[in-house]
């Protein structure tokens, strides 16, 4: 039997939808899945949920998360973990459509005995979708340049180690403007700033990547005004990790919309990725997350 402090504790979930709202009082999570710590498998699924009178709903949406150990070269012990959440058919009025969209990622762990506890590698992260569109303009979750550059790097001291690359791609005019940082020199806490800007601190305890290229929105369009479900048209916002939409009405009393695309929350040991975030003053404030994943590893203790 293994040494008790040789052990590796699974960590892992999957969220294919979760809303809460303030009005009415909903706060939940769809088809969820958490992992033992000793690993196995985990699943759960559902079909034909509806929330809030209709105004959202989806056909199907299911969750996997697996923890395997496996035997490496001569005493070394593998540990993979993989997330997976997936939905199909899920419609919040006007606002957007998924036909459908699956989320996988995957980390690996290897243990020699009696050595210190270390950072997994996270392999890949996979996001797979089809016939979607986002204020009835289509978008296909397609990743962006941002999350193929830290789909390079399997570990966050590898990350913190290429910010350099930043730098130098964007004298190449590359796009690799949608990685943030939640470590400061100035500007205070809960704000992202560029990982490039000289206000960053230098070793920033996490990273937020978006990871997701937004659909080509413009202003103009047709859309319902999420509190009244009348067709308006908002003004629309560039945003960081996507766009904010907002309807005319009273001050203090606009509706709006912020959508966050592909958000990757990078730090040591531990990843969590958000295909869709919405966050809505319509009930007066609500929030869903579509197609969430996280994973970390540990050594015990």
């Amino acid at each position: 039997m293994r040494p008790y402090d040789d052990r590796f504790l699974f960590h892992g979930n999957a969220v294919p939808f979760g809303a809460r709202f303030a009005t009415p009082a909903v706060s939940e999570a769809r088809a969820a899945t958490a992992l033992a710590s000793i690993g196995g498998r985990a699943t759960a699924s559902e079909s034909g949920h509806l929330l809030d009178g209709g105004f959202v709903r989806f056909e199907a949406a299911g969750s996997e998360v697996i923890g395997e150990e496996l035997k490496g070269q001569e005493d070394v012990t593998v540990f993979r973990t993989r997330a997976t959440a997936w939905i199909k058919n899920l419609r919040i009025t006007g606002l957007l459509e998924l036909g459908d969209l699956s989320v996988t990622l995957e980390s690996r762990y290897e243990m020699c005995p009696g050595e210190q506890p270390h950072e997994p590698s996270f392999l890949r992260l996979a996001v797979e979708s089809g016939n979607s569109s986002v204020c009835r303009q289509a978008w296909r979750a397609a990743a962006s340049p941002e999350l193929d550059w830290i789909n390079g790097l399997p570990t966050y001291e590898l990350a913190l180690g290429k910010r350099g690359d930043l730098a130098k791609a964007r004298q190449r005019r590359a796009s690799l403007d949608r990685v943030y940082c939640s470590g400061w020199k100035a500007g205070g806490p809960n704000r992202l700033v560029p990982l490039s800007d000289p206000l960053a601190a230098p070793a920033p305890g996490a990273m937020t990547i978006f990871g997701l290229t937004p659909p080509p929105l413009k202003s103009g369009l047709s859309t319902p005004n999420p509190r009244s479900g009348c067709l308006e048209e908002p003004v629309v916002e560039d945003a960081v990790g996507g766009f904010h939409l907002e309807w005319p009405g009273a001050p203090g009393t606009r509706p709006s919309v912020r959508f966050y695309f592909g958000e990757y929350v990078v730090s040591k040991g531990y990843r969590r990725f958000t295909a869709l975030r919405m966050v809505l003053t319509r009930s007066p404030r609500s929030e869903l997350v579509i197609g969430e994943v996280a994973l970390n590893g540990s050594k015990h203790p």
